[in-house]
């Protein structure tokens, strides 16, 4: 009986909830608090843009409470500033002894990625987090946009090829850019073949090789999608005169969309945690995904 009882329970799906978002600044104990205790039923939270500088390792653990926090600081350099750094706030069941692996983006591009995997007895996760910068106004700084991009780009590559078939990918990113829509001699159009976003949430990629179309053929070859997007496409970056946009994203593999049980951005919360002081919204709000995960 206690076989057919642990064979039972290992084919129940398991909800799996992840969130992400650009907080604009988490680089002190009291915001990270903040940000832990609003986040306290997530399995795992990206927080990107945390601001904070790099410590003495290139990636550091923290105890929020009960929460292990992992972040990877910036330094100045010639594709990091001061709005970048990288953290990840697991939840209650993944403790600091199921930490097998961490990546980071080091040199150059402090701060703009991490990577960590976990793995229980029951759960392997490799969570990958990535801040691409803001497309450049002028066209002189196209160059340097494109080789961060493309740079940042194969760091995450290199995070996903080397992870185990075993072990479940979740990537989160803050574009800065759109995603879907390609374009096609002055016509926007969409690939009907593609599996990274579906029509409903695909927004313009507006620069060949900029970070839209390198993270969606980056998706596509290792079978990804747009989770966060996939029911709920709403906007989670609002700035001034009412402008907002989709550029914040969690992808799950492709195999994992149908088990989706919700997702889309988080505009409660995300007023709660808005440090702008204003009325409406502000910045970037968080987004999420909750799926179920077969044991």
């Amino acid at each position: 009986w206690c076989f057919v009882l642990l064979l039972y329970y290992t084919m129940q799906p398991f909800p799996i909830s992840v969130a992400g978002f650009n907080t604009l600044s988490a680089n002190n104990l009291s915001r990270l608090l903040d940000i832990r205790h609003e986040c306290h039923n997530f399995d795992a939270v990206a927080l990107i843009g945390t601001q904070q500088r790099r410590g003495e390792h290139s990636v550091e653990k923290l105890t929020l409470d009960d929460r292990l926090y992992i972040q990877s600081g910036w330094k100045p350099g010639w594709g990091s500033n001061k709005s970048c750094g990288c953290g990840l706030v697991l939840g209650r069941r993944f403790k600091e002894q199921h930490v097998v692996g961490t990546w980071s983006t080091d040199g150059p591009l402090q701060g703009r990625g991490l990577a960590v995997r976990v793995a229980t007895g029951y759960f392997d996760f490799v969570f990958i987090l990535a801040y691409f910068p803001p497309r450049p106004q002028k066209k002189a700084l196209f160059p340097k946009y494109l080789s961060i991009v493309s740079r940042l780009s194969n760091w995450i590559c290199f995070v996903l090829n080397h992870t185990s078939a075993t072990t479940t990918p979740v990537f989160f990113c803050d574009l800065n850019d759109g995603i879907g829509l390609q374009n096609c001699e002055g016509f926007w159009q969409y690939d009907s073949n593609t599996t990274c976003v579906p029509l409903a949430s695909a927004t313009k990629e507006h620069i060949d090789g900029g970070s839209g179309s390198s993270i969606r053929s980056i998706m596509e070859l290792h079978n990804m999608a747009a989770a966060s997007a996939w029911t709920d496409c709403r906007h989670t970056w609002f700035g001034p005169e009412g402008r907002s946009s989709l550029l914040d994203f969690v992808f799950i593999p492709v195999a994992l969309t149908s088990a989706i049980r919700t997702s889309g951005p988080l505009y409660g919360m995300g007023r709660r945690l808005q440090l702008i002081a204003k009325k409406e919204k502000a910045d970037h709000c968080p987004t999420h995904v909750c799926f179920n995960y077969l044991l």
